[in-house]
């Protein structure tokens, strides 16, 4: 079962980055009038878009080595793994999505 450590030990540290990213999200301020503070709201959710897009690759080799150890493991595994790997691409996904949608209304407000 080198497979399932190997995916134990890559779904760990991913969704402890994904709790600490969505609690970093969720805690930012409101989208500011001021022009100066967009301007550093901006630098900040664009360090988080860096982290999502950096994570990225990680969550794709994470849902291969999944899909792996799906072909391995009884059909209760499975269940239970699939579960696993949707919610946490799905936090993924909406945490990508926000974050972008964020970006672009601090961008707009300043034009």
């Amino acid at each position: 079962m080198a497979v399932a450590k190997v995916f134990q030990n890559q779904l760990e540290p991913l969704m402890e980055w994904l709790d600490k990213a969505e609690k970093k999200f969720g805690s930012m301020e409101s989208v500011s009038t001021d022009a100066d503070k967009i301007e550093q709201q901006i630098n900040e959710q664009k360090a988080l878009v860096d982290g999502i897009d950096k994570h990225e690759p990680k969550f794709e080799e994470l849902q291969s080595k999944a899909n792996e150890l799906l072909d391995q493991i009884s059909d209760e595994d499975a269940a239970m793994v699939k579960d696993k790997i949707s919610n946490l691409q799905g936090r993924f996904d909406d945490l990508r999505e926000g974050s972008a949608d964020r970006l672009t209304k601090m961008t707009e407000a300043l034009h």
